[in-house]
């Protein structure tokens, strides 16, 4: 996750580390630059490590600049791409601490029907290496102590094989989405006092808005406005554009918007009345945290560990998310009581000055063999982060 590797790589520049970031090339990028005190290197690669997109690109000086950085810590964010894959064969002989940061898994994970296989048989290089894998890192960081085939499968081979290297550190909610402006975003979308519903994700099958967009007008919530924010337009969202345009017989509507700035995403949140996902699959989803740190309280169906956050309600099946949608669009109270949760739990549990003191700790024990030393920076401290399917 792109987002996540930035964050966190942000937040320990700022605690005295020397950081230096891998990331792919983009464009005329440079062969390296600086930002906010981080060295960024790019690396021409490409593929997704699946049968029909293998990796590609310049393997080899990746290997090679990873041995020439001789950093004392390696961490690696996410499982299922080049930064991990790449480097796995040269692991065993970079100098430093080799952290993993899970951020769940999804090669064995199975959408229902002929997808569902297909997509199995194009990911099984990356379920065949789990196991291989789990013997080259020093230490594992893992989002929740939850252990499933589908998305934390890494946590289950390591009580399957009784491994104890391995850390619980959460997510954190973005603060920036506590402060928008909800009269900005009713005002520039002509959306007056209705109640809103906000989804916010790329717009893509696993995402799921289809189903979020038929559940919203079963529940028939007349003068009630979906708002689904995604990234960009694609075949996908022409299909969504397909099932909107059925709202205006329901005296419903369905707004579609693409390239938000963060800001227009954080009054987005500040004035949704409720935050909707319908996504099948998910790990830990930085969407929702952030709808919580905003004080909206959330409806998701009950994938990865979002059961665990406080500040919403989590459903089995479509037919529960209709019903709870009619309830929770009904009883104004309840939301209020639901968001304030949500924002309180944000602020003790699910925040990045949390998350960043918490990664420091652990690389610190690390370093220090476990020790009770002084907590003082590593030189240099490399970090390494990709985007997640």
């Amino acid at each position: 996750m792109a987002t996540v590797a930035t964050t966190l790589a942000e937040r320990f520049a700022v605690m005295g580390y020397d950081v230096t970031a891998i990331a792919p090339r983009c464009g005329d990028r440079p062969r390296q630059e600086r930002h906010g005190g981080i060295a960024i290197v790019p690396v021409d690669t490409a593929g997704r490590g699946t049968l029909l997109s293998p990796y590609r690109g310049d393997i080899a000086g990746y290997r090679q600049l990873l041995r020439d950085l001789k950093a004392d810590v390696y961490l690696f964010i996410c499982w299922e791409n080049w930064l991990v894959d790449c480097a796995a064969e040269g692991l065993g002989t970079l100098p430093g601490k080799k952290v993993l940061a899970s951020h769940g898994t999804s090669g064995l994970w199975r959408p229902p029907g002929v997808r569902g296989l297909a997509r199995l048989l194009l990911y099984l290089p990356h379920a065949l290496r789990y196991t291989r894998l789990l013997s080259r890192f020093d230490h594992f960081i893992f989002l929740t102590t939850l252990a499933e085939r589908a998305r934390f499968y890494d946590k289950l081979l390591c009580e399957r094989l009784h491994l104890s290297n391995w850390t619980t550190i959460p997510n954190g909610s973005d603060m920036a989405m506590s402060s928008g402006c909800a009269q900005a975003f009713r005002e520039r979308h002509h959306l007056g006092n209705g109640f809103i519903i906000l989804c916010v994700g790329n717009f893509h099958w696993a995402k799921n808005q289809a189903t979020l967009i038929r559940a919203f007008f079963q529940a028939q919530l007349k003068g009630a406005t979906l708002v689904l924010i995604g990234h960009e337009m694609n075949s996908y969202a022409r299909k969504l554009h397909r099932l909107a345009a059925q709202g205006s017989e329901r005296e419903q509507r369905v707004l579609l918007l693409t390239k938000q700035s963060r800001q227009d995403i954080a009054d987005a949140y500040s004035a949704a009345d409720l935050y909707a996902s319908a996504s099948i699959t998910e790990a830990q989803p930085l969407s929702i945290l952030d709808a919580m740190v905003s004080g909206t309280p959330f409806l998701s169906l009950n994938v990865g560990c979002v059961a665990e956050f406080q500040g919403g309600v989590v459903v089995k099946n479509e037919r529960e998310f209709v019903c709870e949608l009619k309830s929770l669009a009904a009883d104004q109270s309840r939301r209020a009581q639901l968001g304030e949760t949500g924002r309180e739990v944000c602020a003790r549990e699910y925040n990045w000055d949390r998350t960043a003191q918490a990664y420091h700790r652990t690389l610190q024990r690390l370093l220090t063999g476990g020790a009770g030393g002084e907590d003082r920076p590593a030189e240099p401290f490399f970090s390494v982060g990709a985007a997640h399917d």
